[in-house]
Protein backbone atom coordinates (compact mmCIF):
# COMPACT_ATOMS: atom_id res chain seq x y z
CA UNK A 1 0.00 0.00 0.00
CA UNK A 2 1.13 3.49 -0.96
CA UNK A 3 2.65 5.67 1.56
CA UNK A 4 -0.13 8.72 2.55
CA UNK A 5 1.36 12.02 1.45
CA UNK A 6 1.68 14.17 4.30
CA UNK A 7 -0.74 16.94 4.73
CA UNK A 8 2.26 19.56 5.86
CA UNK A 9 4.28 19.21 2.86
CA UNK A 10 1.74 19.24 0.76
CA UNK A 11 -0.04 22.51 1.57
CA UNK A 12 4.09 23.62 1.32
CA UNK A 13 4.45 21.81 -2.06
CA UNK A 14 1.53 23.78 -3.59
CA UNK A 15 2.96 27.21 -1.90
CA UNK A 16 -0.01 27.55 0.93
CA UNK A 17 2.26 27.43 3.69
CA UNK A 18 5.96 28.45 4.64
CA UNK A 19 8.38 25.69 6.25
CA UNK A 20 8.35 28.01 8.84
CA UNK A 21 4.48 27.92 9.16
CA UNK A 22 4.45 24.39 9.28
CA UNK A 23 7.10 24.31 11.89
CA UNK A 24 5.22 26.71 14.00
CA UNK A 25 2.28 24.63 13.33
CA UNK A 26 4.01 21.50 14.29
CA UNK A 27 5.45 23.26 17.85
CA UNK A 28 1.55 24.50 18.27
CA UNK A 29 0.59 20.67 18.30
CA UNK A 30 3.27 19.43 20.24
CA UNK A 31 2.14 22.36 22.91
CA UNK A 32 -1.70 22.24 22.92
CA UNK A 33 -2.31 18.93 21.08
CA UNK A 34 -4.75 18.30 18.09
CA UNK A 35 -4.46 17.31 14.82
CA UNK A 36 -1.63 19.58 12.57
CA UNK A 37 -4.84 20.62 10.26
CA UNK A 38 -6.50 22.35 12.94
CA UNK A 39 -3.09 23.82 14.20
CA UNK A 40 -2.81 25.25 10.65
CA UNK A 41 -6.36 26.36 11.11
CA UNK A 42 -5.98 28.54 14.53
CA UNK A 43 -2.69 30.15 13.21
CA UNK A 44 -4.59 31.55 10.43
CA UNK A 45 -1.86 29.95 7.62
CA UNK A 46 -5.13 27.79 5.66
CA UNK A 47 -8.97 27.99 6.15
CA UNK A 48 -11.20 25.04 6.01
CA UNK A 49 -11.78 24.68 2.79
CA UNK A 50 -8.38 24.59 1.48
CA UNK A 51 -7.97 21.80 4.51
CA UNK A 52 -10.77 19.71 3.62
CA UNK A 53 -9.36 19.10 0.35
CA UNK A 54 -6.40 18.83 1.02
CA UNK A 55 -7.48 16.05 3.77
CA UNK A 56 -9.36 14.21 0.66
CA UNK A 57 -6.69 14.32 -1.71
CA UNK A 58 -4.18 13.20 1.60
CA UNK A 59 -6.91 10.10 2.74
CA UNK A 60 -7.84 9.50 -1.37
CA UNK A 61 -11.28 10.13 -0.33
CA UNK A 62 -14.03 12.88 -1.18
CA UNK A 63 -15.04 15.85 1.15
CA UNK A 64 -18.36 17.09 1.39
CA UNK A 65 -19.39 20.73 0.78
CA UNK A 66 -20.86 21.77 4.16
CA UNK A 67 -24.15 23.17 2.74
CA UNK A 68 -25.27 19.28 2.54
CA UNK A 69 -24.27 18.75 6.24
CA UNK A 70 -27.53 20.68 7.10
CA UNK A 71 -30.01 18.15 5.29
CA UNK A 72 -29.02 14.72 7.16
CA UNK A 73 -32.54 12.41 7.48
CA UNK A 74 -33.12 11.28 11.29
CA UNK A 75 -33.17 8.31 9.92
CA UNK A 76 -29.58 8.29 8.71
CA UNK A 77 -28.56 9.35 11.77
CA UNK A 78 -29.99 6.24 13.58
CA UNK A 79 -27.96 3.80 11.94
CA UNK A 80 -24.69 5.13 13.70
CA UNK A 81 -25.48 4.78 17.70
CA UNK A 82 -23.72 8.17 19.80
CA UNK A 83 -20.84 5.52 21.47
CA UNK A 84 -19.97 4.85 18.09
CA UNK A 85 -20.02 8.01 16.03
CA UNK A 86 -18.01 9.67 19.30
CA UNK A 87 -15.40 6.63 19.43
CA UNK A 88 -14.95 6.97 15.45
CA UNK A 89 -15.41 11.08 15.04
CA UNK A 90 -17.89 9.60 12.42
CA UNK A 91 -21.14 11.43 11.64
CA UNK A 92 -23.44 9.36 8.65
CA UNK A 93 -25.17 11.87 5.88
CA UNK A 94 -26.45 9.86 3.08
CA UNK A 95 -27.58 6.45 2.79
CA UNK A 96 -28.24 5.25 -0.81
CA UNK A 97 -29.31 1.66 -1.13
CA UNK A 98 -26.23 -0.18 0.79
CA UNK A 99 -23.96 2.56 0.96
CA UNK A 100 -23.74 4.43 3.77
CA UNK A 101 -21.88 7.95 3.89
CA UNK A 102 -20.06 8.77 6.87
CA UNK A 103 -17.79 11.66 7.01
CA UNK A 104 -14.95 11.38 9.30
CA UNK A 105 -12.02 12.94 10.79
CA UNK A 106 -9.84 9.91 10.10
CA UNK A 107 -11.00 8.16 6.64
CA UNK A 108 -8.23 5.75 6.49
CA UNK A 109 -8.68 3.65 9.86
CA UNK A 110 -9.96 0.28 9.00
CA UNK A 111 -11.18 -0.33 12.18
CA UNK A 112 -13.34 2.15 12.04
CA UNK A 113 -14.84 1.56 8.65
CA UNK A 114 -15.09 -1.99 9.98
CA UNK A 115 -16.95 -1.50 12.97
CA UNK A 116 -19.41 0.78 11.22
CA UNK A 117 -19.79 -1.81 8.42
CA UNK A 118 -20.43 -4.67 11.12
CA UNK A 119 -22.52 -2.33 13.03
CA UNK A 120 -24.84 -1.01 10.67
CA UNK A 121 -25.03 -3.66 7.94
CA UNK A 122 -24.36 -1.19 5.48
CA UNK A 123 -21.11 -0.53 2.87
CA UNK A 124 -19.40 2.15 4.16
CA UNK A 125 -18.16 5.09 2.18
CA UNK A 126 -15.48 7.15 3.55
CA UNK A 127 -15.60 11.11 3.69
CA UNK A 128 -13.55 13.09 5.31
CA UNK A 129 -14.01 16.84 7.18
CA UNK A 130 -11.73 18.84 9.57
CA UNK A 131 -12.15 17.40 13.13
CA UNK A 132 -13.45 20.51 13.82
CA UNK A 133 -16.35 20.28 11.44
CA UNK A 134 -17.04 16.95 12.81
CA UNK A 135 -16.93 17.85 16.39
CA UNK A 136 -19.30 20.58 15.17
CA UNK A 137 -21.59 17.80 13.61
CA UNK A 138 -20.98 15.46 16.93
CA UNK A 139 -22.18 18.17 19.03
CA UNK A 140 -25.61 19.71 16.85
CA UNK A 141 -26.58 15.42 16.08
CA UNK A 142 -25.88 13.92 18.61
CA UNK A 143 -25.32 16.13 21.70
CA UNK A 144 -21.95 15.16 22.30
CA UNK A 145 -19.89 18.32 23.61
CA UNK A 146 -16.22 19.28 22.67
CA UNK A 147 -13.38 21.58 24.01
CA UNK A 148 -14.12 25.25 23.65
CA UNK A 149 -11.19 25.54 21.27
CA UNK A 150 -12.82 23.37 18.27
CA UNK A 151 -16.09 25.62 19.00
CA UNK A 152 -13.96 28.90 19.14
CA UNK A 153 -12.62 27.68 15.71
CA UNK A 154 -15.71 26.42 13.84
CA UNK A 155 -17.10 30.37 14.94
CA UNK A 156 -14.07 31.95 13.40
CA UNK A 157 -14.42 30.17 10.29
CA UNK A 158 -18.36 30.33 9.75
CA UNK A 159 -18.13 34.65 10.37
CA UNK A 160 -15.35 34.19 7.54
CA UNK A 161 -17.47 32.48 5.21
CA UNK A 162 -20.39 34.91 5.56
CA UNK A 163 -17.88 37.99 5.30
CA UNK A 164 -16.47 36.06 2.09
CA UNK A 165 -13.10 37.09 2.86
CA UNK A 166 -10.45 35.90 1.45
CA UNK A 167 -8.67 33.21 2.82
CA UNK A 168 -5.37 34.41 4.88
CA UNK A 169 -3.37 31.24 4.00
CA UNK A 170 -1.51 32.96 1.22
CA UNK A 171 -0.41 36.27 3.29
CA UNK A 172 3.21 35.75 4.22
CA UNK A 173 4.59 36.66 7.69
CA UNK A 174 7.00 38.84 8.43
CA UNK A 175 10.74 37.59 8.36
CA UNK A 176 12.62 38.28 11.57
CA UNK A 177 16.02 39.90 10.81
CA UNK A 178 18.73 37.15 12.05
CA UNK A 179 21.09 38.34 14.66
CA UNK A 180 24.55 37.37 14.84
Amino acid sequence: MAKRPELGQMLIKDGLITPEQLKEAVYNQVIFGGRLGINLLELGYIDEETLSRYLARQHRVKTVRLEDLNRISPSVLKLVPRKLAEKYQAVPIRLEGKKLYVVMANPSEMGALSELSFVTGKTIVPLVLPEVRIFELLNRYYGIGRELRYINIAMLEAERRKKKVKPIAKIKPKKKPIRK
